[in-house]
């Protein structure tokens, strides 16, 4: 019956040896189950999605920054395997989201810059688009060669435009993940925080974003000589502040694996806890500080998303 066939198939397709519909099919016997309960009752594919990296207006083209995820049979994922089969000049079919990931309007404004990864992408998109915005880049990836976009991050230092602290998280002499980093880096860091321009960006895994955030709470807690450190509870309000005026901007890809823990219900306490005091603030006509972009976001979603063709420019490793 088609509750049996709906049954076996999502049985076989959740089964950690089967990590996809091919995987499955390629394991089985030809013919032992037929290919239209594979394609009645398979689940459907969620939108793969990639920050760009950088994007061209004169040749309409843009760039991103992707790894190759491999299973443990040695096959690699299948938007890996298929956006490295593309070619030059070949026209994909793309949706374009809207993003609160974009530099500050004011130049003078320090960007905090935190990612491991394919995580650098947007960030790439704000350096080469020549901004003067002073970049602090936190990034880790496993070693020296895997940093992406090495020569651009090297130059970038030289002229000044760029601090980059880079952490290996495989490098035998020196191991290290960029939580770690940015502990290592606590006056700096802690500097930037209390600057009311500051606008800090984390783009990677769900549980790196949240190491990195305890961490930076960690910091805020400890203060130093300069700026005395402060109680957690008016840490955590400090960072829901900021994200809620577009100042802390995450973007955060995959699922976090462990149960919702006791940092993660003070977060969002404090997070409620500031939404309705903006809101009070909003029913008495006090001033409540409003990002610029927040009204160019709204114009933005009055508009219908649609389907683009466009033209990747694709980089190979």
């Amino acid at each position: 019956t088609n509750d049996q066939a709906s049954f076996v198939v999502d049985m076989m397709i959740n089964n950690e040896k089967f990590p996809s519909v091919e995987a499955l099919v390629t394991q089985l016997p030809p013919g032992a189950v037929p290919y239209e309960w594979i394609l009645q009752y398979a689940p459907v594919m969620d939108p793969r999605f990639y920050s760009i990296a950088s994007i061209s207006q004169e040749d309409r083209s843009i760039s991103i920054c992707q790894s190759v995820y491999s299973f443990k049979t040695g096959q690699s994922g299948a938007t890996s395997r298929w956006l490295r089969s593309l070619q030059a000049d070949d026209v994909v079919e793309a949706i374009f989201s809207t993003t609160d990931c974009h530099l500050p309007k004011d130049a003078s404004a320090p960007v905090l810059l935190i990612a491991t990864g394919t995580g650098i992408a947007p960030f790439r998109s704000f350096w080469v688009s020549r901004v003067h915005n002073p970049m602090y880049l936190f990034f880790g990836c496993r070693n020296r060669e895997e940093l992406p976009f090495a020569t651009e991050v090297h130059a970038l230092a030289r002229e000044k435009r760029m601090h980059p602290f880079i952490a290996y998280s495989r490098d035998p002499s020196n191991k290290m993940h960029v939580d770690d980093l940015l502990k290592q880096k606590a006056g700096c860091v802690l500097s930037l925080l209390h600057n009311p321009k500051t606008h800090v960006y984390f783009c990677g895994s769900p549980a790196v974003e949240q190491k990195v955030r305890n961490k930076l709470l960690m910091i805020l807690c400890a203060g130093n000589d300069e700026y005395p450190g402060i109680e957690m509870s008016h840490a955590v309000e400090k960072l829901v502040i900021m994200k809620q005026q577009k100042r802390l901007i995450t973007e955060v890809y995959g699922s976090l694996d462990h149960e919702f823990d006791a940092m993660d219900l003070h977060w969002q306490n404090a997070t409620s806890k500031v939404v309705k005091a903006l809101s009070n603030l909003e029913k008495l006509n006090l001033p409540r500080a409003r990002p610029e972009v927040m009204f160019e976001q709204i114009k933005l979603q009055k508009k219908k998303v649609g389907l683009k063709s466009m033209h990747l420019n694709i980089r190979q490793k």
